[in-house]
């Protein structure tokens, strides 16, 4: 269990962490608006959706890594 959690540790990062947030923020600011100006609101509706969860399972996920790393590792 202890290679599992090292090599999730290694792979989700910091760095990875704050790429899936700014994917969150881009769907949100860029593709929901655009896609809600072409008349796609159902599409819109789900990219703002997308982007929340982006935003806050990124942290979660990051912080739940940190902590089953730092028992099993």
């Amino acid at each position: 269990m202890a290679g599992i959690m090292d090599a999730a540790k290694s792979i989700y990062n910091i760095w990875t962490m704050v790429m899936v947030v700014v994917i969150g923020l881009f769907n949100i600011i860029v593709d929901a608006p655009e896609m809600h100006r072409k008349g796609l609101t159902k599409e819109a509706h789900f990219s703002r959706a997308i982007g929340i969860v982006y935003i806050i399972a990124g942290p979660v996920i990051f912080i739940i890594i940190q902590i089953l790393a730092k028992l099993f590792g």
